[in-house]
């Protein structure tokens, strides 16, 4: 179904993605980093989002580098993980 964008009932935020030129840096933990999306889609049971940071990070080939330190900043992470991910920007 389509929607027309100008519509003030539409949130813009629900339907488009965002793309930022610029690298965004998330100042929060790695884990919290990882969790946001699915903490922001309604989960919140912690069982579940320790498997979706631990698959997700698999899925990077970086769980093995990060997996003690999940509870450290995302500003600490190597320049080649920072560049080749999300996690902080």
């Amino acid at each position: 179904m389509r929607k027309n964008v100008y519509d003030r009932d539409i949130d813009l935020g629900d339907v488009l993605g965002w793309c930022f030129k610029g690298r965004i840096y998330f100042t929060k933990h790695i884990y919290d980093n990882v969790a946001f999306g699915p903490q922001l889609s309604g989960i919140r049971d912690r069982g579940r989002l320790d498997e979706i940071v631990e698959y997700s990070l698999t899925q990077f080939v970086l769980w093995n580098e990060v997996k003690d330190r999940l509870d450290h900043s995302a500003m600490g992470l190597t320049t080649t993980v920072v560049h080749c991910t999300g996690i902080s920007g």
